[in-house]
């Protein structure tokens, strides 16, 4: 009966999420460090690692839990769709990364469109009984990036067919 109340802690739930969206990407590797209590990301590739510090928060607070989010520094200047474009290049779980022109104005929006594809991990948070996260990519990358504002992450349309990304 005890067992149904070993929670998760939010900054392993947040260090989960992250791996699960560059899982498969060969050029990144995330871990988290318990004793620093962040999550660092190990980035092959230059351009990738300066947009990813560029656009991934550099921190998250969970009630007074602060995750640190290490990555290396951006030093050069490109629009925010580059470099999400960039931190995405390569990477297996995503479809397109645009902009598009949407709505009856034809307004352009910045668009990062994930593969149809459900995320699936262990996470005792009170989110789910069977103590099991399962989201898409679009909602784990809406968790990840949570404050940053002008793009937009969606799923592509596939009618039915699913793949499911049991991690690890």
């Amino acid at each position: 009966m005890a067992d149904m109340f070993e929670l998760t802690p939010p900054q392993y739930d947040y260090a989960n999420k992250v791996k699960a969206l560059f899982y498969g990407d060969q050029e990144v590797r995330v871990e988290f460090d318990k004793d620093a209590c962040a999550v660092k990301l190990y980035v092959d590739n230059q351009a990738k690692a300066d947009a990813l510090a560029r656009i991934l928060p550099t921190s998250m607070d969970f009630g007074g839990i602060v995750v640190g989010v290490q990555v290396i520094p951006a030093n050069d200047d490109v629009s925010r769709i580059e470099l999400f474009r960039r931190a995405f290049e390569g990477n297996p779980n995503v479809a397109k990364v645009a902009s598009e022109a949407s709505g009856p104005y034809g307004m352009l929006e910045e668009r990062v469109t994930f593969k149809a594809k459900i995320v699936q991990f262990y996470n005792d948070n009170l989110s789910s009984a069977d103590k099991i996260y399962t989201g898409t990519m679009e909602q784990v990358a809406g968790d990840v990036f949570a404050g940053v504002q002008d793009v937009f992450f969606s799923t592509e349309a596939v009618g039915d067919a699913r793949e499911v990304v049991v991690w690890p």
